[in-house]
């Protein structure tokens, strides 16, 4: 028999219900618009890139081995950060589209646009000025106006060192000799042989060196611009014929190294010459008998 407390529940199980029916499906209010893509390109799938831009030179990339590469005006790695951020365009989300056959292209800067990027000689993405309430970048895609938030314009419209990647050497390279101003290290049967090898040099500092040399980065790269420097690294690599040689041209207040070959030139931090050109030294220990710092034992 139902009693009056059981149908007091029943009815706020019921009211219940209703209320989570009312916030989950939220009756009377229109189903949410797809996302709309820019392409149906996907970014995975790109092999190859051209960035054309008014009054400058044209920029080309390829994917090689997974990897991509600066073809012109630079035969150079490129950036990852970079390169990732051109590559997602495709897949942005365009937050409005118009038919631009009925738009003046003018009024969007599209009439003579100041970058187009084309990818795999497939979909051309024009770019035009900001909408002046998000400053969001106008884009024209055939004949459609689309408007999407700006992240890579800035990175395209400057100078083309910027997408060149700022390690100074290719990623996982083996390393059999280098050549310093005032030494040579060279592995031979195994073993590394140094030329002038210093007294009190730490018994890593050779790992310690070429592990700088490995992950050395640059702060930003520029056309060459400056003469090579008398003072000149080579750095001997497993897999290539000729070494990679940079020209000391400045050391203070920036260490930069000029590469001829590949006309750019890198800006470091003063400090960063040390690690890259001088072997580490040990770390002086007291010697508990007459308390006087020795050089380590190496």
């Amino acid at each position: 028999m139902m009693t009056t407390r059981n149908l007091l529940n029943l009815a706020l199980l019921g009211i219940f219900i209703v209320l989570v029916s009312v916030v989950v499906f939220e009756p009377g209010k229109a189903p949410e618009k797809e996302k709309v893509k820019l392409t149906d390109l996907k970014k995975d799938t790109v092999s190859k890139i051209h960035i054309k831009r008014a009054g400058k030179e044209d920029i080309h990339f390829a994917k090689v081995n997974n990897a991509w590469q600066m073809t012109s005006p630079y035969q150079l790695p490129a950036n990852d950060f970079r390169m990732d951020s051109i590559l997602r365009l495709v897949e942005t989300v365009s937050h409005s589209q118009h038919d631009l056959t009925k738009l003046d292209k003018s009024q969007y800067k599209l009439d003579k646009p100041e970058v187009v990027i084309t990818y795999d000689d497939k979909i051309s993405i024009s770019f035009g000025g900001n909408e002046p309430l998000d400053y969001r970048r106008y884009l024209q895609i055939e004949n459609t106006l689309h408007l999407v938030s700006d992240t890579v314009y800035y990175h395209v419209s400057g100078k083309p060192t910027a997408l060149v990647n700022l390690q100074l050497l290719p990623k996982n390279v083996s390393i059999n000799k280098i050549q310093l101003p005032d030494r040579k290290l060279e592995l031979k049967e195994g073993r590394w042989q140094i030329e002038n090898e210093p007294r009190d040099m730490a018994s890593d500092a050779v790992t310690q060196l070429l592990n700088e040399w490995k992950l050395a980065q640059a702060l930003d790269v520029f056309p060459a611009s400056e003469k090579p420097g008398k003072d000149q690294i080579k750095i001997f690599i497993a897999s290539q014929d000729k070494p990679i040689v940079f020209s000391i041209v400045k050391r203070k207040p920036d260490f930069v190294l000029l590469r001829e070959d590949k006309a750019v030139q890198y800006q470091l931090t003063e400090d960063s010459a040390e690690r890259l050109l001088h072997l580490a030294k040990s770390e002086p220990v007291a010697t508990e008998e007459t308390d006087k710092v020795v050089p380590a034992a190496k």
